[in-house]
């Protein structure tokens, strides 16, 4: 959904590559950018496009499918520890929540061998392994130049780390506004907020009210 959202801001020709694991959501995101007319095909060159890749990220053969040289990578990993909980049987949920095919670590490896020399990198993960975020960042050779932290009921649940490449022109360039920000997204009593509601609208996104 991030990489169909990202392409949704984007001018004709734009393209998006997005990598799944799991067989099923491979085929049901495929389904829906069919239906919706943006699954790239023949002739669809002009046209703003995705393309879907069903594998695991670990397996080099999978990466040399998507190509690399991409200008943005963004990733949401799972953020459950394998011996944090016991693991649900449903295997749809025990591979989308818990680190069965790698984490914050391979993720970043990854990312930093499929972005172009100037490109950026984005991740976003439970604030509690935030740690583990930067420290993967930094181990895949990034530079974190920014952290976005997004506040809910009054807490801190998400954050998110913008990076570029180390040795990079933007990694080098001088820092615009606040390099660590907050975003509420719900207030105290569990509601959107109207900041949020902002960010969706630009987006093209709309949230329905309490949940």
């Amino acid at each position: 959904s991030v990489g169909l959202l990202w392409l949704a801001q984007q001018p004709r020709g734009a393209r998006v590559t997005l990598l799944e694991a799991q067989e099923r959501s491979a085929e049901l995101c495929r389904r829906t950018l069919e239906r919706n007319g943006l699954l790239l095909g023949e002739g669809d060159a002009d046209g703003r496009r995705a393309e879907v890749l069903n594998g695991d990220l670990r397996d080099a053969s999978v990466l040399a499918r998507a190509g690399g040289g991409f200008d943005v990578v963004t990733s949401n990993p799972p953020y459950l520890q394998v011996a944090d909980k016991k693991m649900p049987r449903h295997h749809q949920k025990r591979y989308c929540n818990y680190e069965l095919r790698g984490g914050a670590e391979e993720f970043a490896r990854a990312a930093a061998e499929q972005l172009q020399p100037e490109g950026v990198f984005c991740m976003v993960h439970r604030h509690h392994r935030e740690s583990d975020v930067l420290a993967a960042a930094v181990a895949a050779g990034f530079v974190v130049r920014q952290r976005i932290t997004a506040i809910a009921r009054g807490a801190p649940k998400w954050v998110v780390a913008v990076c570029c490449k180390h040795g990079s022109m933007r990694a080098e360039a001088p820092l615009v506004g606040e390099t660590n920000t907050e975003v509420v997204i719900r207030d105290l009593a569990g509601n959107w907020t109207g900041e949020w509601d902002g960010i969706c609208r630009d987006l093209g996104v709309f949230q329905k009210q309490g949940g």
